[in-house]
């Protein structure tokens, strides 16, 4: 036998091991850090300016994220690579908040952030044999569309307004897993997104931010950050 067709049984060989299920799917969630630097400092910026007496202060700083994974071995015959397509759902545990008085009148603003993402990934993985357990290591990227609800009120007037923007996103993760029986497992996570979605605007096209006391210019609205928890995966 020569060495090419030799090469290529062994390859063929070895993927059909490394991949032995044909489909993964994965349900999981957890909690995340959310960038947010600049959306946070405009919520501060009432506090040095005069005439505004501000009492409360509420960073957007924590937050959760759930989603499914769809994963397959069989699309690229590389041994141990999978290709797969993530969506998430992420949300801010807290609403952002600034509140207090304007020359005497009571002024509130809180805001909501969320996103929802579609990314392609690769992921590199493989089981420890007779244990039980799989690591891997995950690289996506695609899409982010976040959204801000802004209420603002001032005395008797209230302005409530939705604000919405999108952009790349990407996330490096790691994952150890546990068979609990045949076709599934639990497994914990842990890793980072890059989600810097820039400017927001309203439907008019009004930036989000603008007029906000102190405001210097738009914020960026970013949805980067760590991210850990628990997800199970079924195999077929």
């Amino acid at each position: 036998m020569s060495k090419i067709p030799f090469v290529t049984l062994a390859l063929a060989l070895l993927a059909g091991l490394a991949h032995a299920d044909a489909l993964e799917i994965s349900g999981f969630g957890g909690y995340t850090s959310l960038g947010m630097k600049q959306v946070n400092a405009m919520l501060a910026d009432p506090k040095g300016q005069a005439g505004y007496d501000q009492t409360t202060t509420t960073d957007i700083s924590n937050g959760y994220v759930v989603g499914l994974d769809v994963r397959s071995g069989l699309i690229i015959p590389i041994p141990f690579v999978e290709l797969g397509l993530r969506g998430e759902y992420v949300g801010a545990s807290g609403d952002g908040e600034a509140a207090g008085t304007s020359l005497g009148v009571p002024y509130k603003v809180t805001l909501d952030p969320s996103m929802l993402d579609l990314m392609l990934g690769l992921t590199l993985g493989t089981s420890i044999p007779d244990s039980g357990l799989s690591i891997s290591l995950s690289a996506y990227g695609g899409y982010g569309e976040g959204a801000i609800q802004q209420s603002a009120s001032s005395g008797s007037f209230t302005a409530p307004d939705i604000y919405s923007g999108g952009g790349f996103v990407g996330e490096l993760e790691a994952r150890l897993g546990i068979k609990l029986i045949s076709a599934l497992s639990l497994y914990g996570f842990g890793g980072m997104r890059f989600a810097n979605l820039g400017v927001f605007s309203d439907p008019n096209k009004d930036k989000f931010g603008a007029g906000f006391p102190g405001e210097s210019g738009p914020p960026q609205v970013d949805f980067s950050g760590v991210t850990g928890g628990l997800g199970l995966n079924l195999a077929f």
